[in-house]
């Protein structure tokens, strides 16, 4: 539940639902917004999925088991494990 508060056109309080179904080009405007922000998110995270597992497989080929396995030597600047 949001603890934010709305009004109509007249000021007077209203509780979400109602505002859609009073405004609902508002309510339109608000969800097309969510949408592209949403789209925007999406692209931006997306090639994130594809780095992480290549660089699993990139830890996997050096002989690392665990992610911290491969950061202790990273930090100590060896790039396989001996």
């Amino acid at each position: 539940m949001s603890d934010e508060s709305y009004h109509d056109t007249d000021g007077n309080p209203v509780t979400l639902e109602n505002l859609c179904r009073l405004e609902p080009m508002w309510a339109a405007n608000v969800i097309r917004k969510l949408k592209r922000e949403l789209e925007t998110e999406k692209k931006r995270v997306g090639g994130y999925g594809e780095a992480f597992t290549e660089a699993s497989t990139k830890l996997a080929h050096a002989g690392y088991k665990t992610l911290d396995e491969a950061l202790v030597d990273a930090r100590r600047g060896r790039k396989e494990k001996k």
